[in-house]
C-alpha cells in the first residue's frame, strides 16, 4: 500500500554544485585546536533488484572530522554523499527507475563528564532528493474485483534527526588486563516524503498512460467502471505530504583483554510513528540518510524497516594490523522477514598519525511470500546484498 502522494518538489541538482562549498566551509570555520582527526571513506552497496527492493546499489563518500576544543570537549562534523543507481525494468514491470543524488550532513559534541563517563549528542540533516521507481498499484476492476497495474512513482525525500548516547568505562581498556565499556543510545529520525504518480501502465499492459490525460478523464467521466478506477487513483493524482518518525533504542557493551583483544554485543529496537510498510520503499528512502557518527559504508544493506537487531563483534590487534569480524541478525517489522549479515574489517596503522582500512559485508534477506506479494506456492524470497568500503584517517 502506498502513502498519500504528494507534491513533487522537482530536481535538487543545486546541492551537487554546493557540495564543494560545504567542504570548504567546514575547513574554514574549524576552530583553532590542539588536536583532532580527519577521515574519509569511499564505498558502495550492491543488491539484487526485486519487486520489494527496487534498488540497484550505490556508491558513496563519507568525510568526518573531529576537533578537540578542550581536554573534555570534542566537536565532530560529517558530510556524506550517496549516488543511487537507476534500476532497470523489473521482472513483470513496465518502467525503468531513475538515479538519485543524496547528501547528508551532521554535527555533534562529545563531553567527558568524568574519566569514565562520556556523553554525546549528534544532529543530522539530509536535504530533499528525488528518485522514481516502478511500483505495483491495485485498482478496482469493472467486474467488482481488483486488477494490478504498474506505475512509475516519483518520490522526493528528506530527513532530519538527533542522536543522544553515552559510554561508561569500567577500568582502562588501554592498560588494564581486563576492562569493559557499556553504552546506551537514543535516536530519532524524521523522514519526510512527497510522492507523485508520473505514469501508469495501460489496460493492455504494453505502454504508459499520460497522467494528465487520466486526471482530465477522471474529472468528467460518468462511466461506472472508470469512476471506480478514478476513485482508486485519486490519492495518487493529488498532492500531499507525509512524515514518518523513527525511534531507535540501543544498548550494548564491549570487554577488552590486555588492550589487544575485544568482544562486544549490541542490540537495537525500533519504534515508528505509523506503519512504515505503508510509507513507500523504506530501503530506498533511508539510503544515505542514517546517522553518520557511528556509521561505516561497508556495514549492511537494510532492505526493510527493522523491528530489532542483534550484533556481535570482535577485534584482534596484531602489531600494526587490527582484524575485525561481526555478525548481525535482524528482524524486519510487520512480518517482512529477516536479515543476516557477516562482515569483516582489516585496519593498518601506518604511523601514529595515519591509519587505513578495508571493510566488507555479505547479507542474506529472507522474506515470506505474503511480504513480497507473491503467491503462497512461490516460497520464501531470498535477496543477496553486499557492502564494501576503503578508508583513511589522519590525526593532527
Amino acid at each position: 500500500m502506498l502513502t498519500p502522494p504528494v507534491r513533487a518538489c522537482g530536481p535538487f541538482h543545486p546541492w551537487a554544485r554546493r557540495w564543494p562549498l560545504l567542504v570548504v566551509l567546514v575547513v574554514s570555520v574549524a576552530p583553532s585546536v590542539d588536536a583532532g582527526s580527519v577521515s574519509n571513506e569511499i564505498g558502495g552497496q550492491v543488491t539484487q533488484t526485486t519487486p520489494t527492493n527496487p534498488r540497484a546499489g550505490n556508491v558513496a563518500d563519507l568525510l568526518k572530522a573531529d576537533f578537540d576544543l578542550t581536554e573534555a570537549l570534542v566537536l565532530r562534523a560529517a558530510l556524506g554523499f550517496t549516488y543511487e543507481f537507476a534500476t532497470p525494468v523489473p521482472t513483470g514491470g513496465s518502467f525503468a527507475g531513475t538515479h538519485a543524488s543524496i547528501f547528508a550532513m551532521s554535527a555533534g559534541l562529545d563531553y567527558d563528564v568524568t574519566e569514565a563517563l562520556t556523553l554525546s549528542v549528534d544532529g543530522v540533516y539530509s536535504p530533499p532528493s528525488s528518485q522514481s521507481a516502478n511500483t505495483d498499484i491495485t485498482l478496482a476492476a469493472p467486474d467488482g474485483g481488483t486488477v494490478d497495474r504498474n506505475g512509475l512513482l516519483k518520490t522526493v525525500a528528506s530527513s532530519y534527526g538527533i542522536d543522544v548516547w553515552g559510554d561508561y568505562a569500567i577500568g582502562d581498556p588501554f592498560t588494564d588486563p581486563v576492562a569493559a565499556v557499556v553504552n546506551a543510545d537514543l535516536g530519532w529520525l524524521a523522514l519526510t516524503v512527497d510522492q507523485t504518480l508520473e505514469r501508469l501502465e495501460n489496460t493492455t499492459g504494453t505502454a504508459g498512460e499520460d497522467i494528465a490525460r487520466i486526471q482530465q478523464v477522471c474529472e468528467t467521466t460518468k462511466v461506472p467502471a472508470q469512476v471506480r478506477r478514478c476513485r482508486a487513483l485519486k490519492p495518487l493524482l493529488t498532492n500531499g505530504t507525509d512524515t514518518l518518525d523513527v525511534f531507535r533504542l540501543a544498548a550494548g557493551g564491549s570487554v577488552f583483554f590486555h588492550a589487544d583483544t575485544d568482544v562486544g554485543l549490541q542490540t537495537a529496537y525500533y519504534l515508528y510513528s505509523k506503519d512504515p510498510t505503508e510509507f513507500g520503499y523504506y530501503s530506498a528512502l533511508t539510503s544515505g540518510r542514517t546517522a553518520l557518527h557511528n556509521f561505516s559504508l561497508g556495514s549492511s544493506v537494510p532492505l526493510a524497516p527493522y523491528l530489532f537487531t542483534l550484533r556481535a563483534d570482535g577485534h584482534q590487534r596484531l602489531g600494526p594490523v587490527t582484524l575485525g569480524l561481526w555478525y548481525q541478525f535482524g528482524v524486519y517489522t510487520s512480518d517482512l522477514g529477516t536479515s543476516q549479515v557477516v562482515g569483516g574489517r582489516v585496519e593498518y596503522t601506518v604511523t601514529a598519525q595515519w591509519k587505513v582500512w578495508l571493510t566488507g559485508s555479505f547479507q542474506v534477506d529472507l522474506q515470506p511470500p505474503d511480504a513480497t506479494g507473491a503467491s503462497t506456492g512461490s516460497g520464501t524470497q531470498t535477496t543477496l546484498s553486499g557492502a564494501f568500503a576503503a578508508g583513511v584517517r589522519a590525526r593532527f
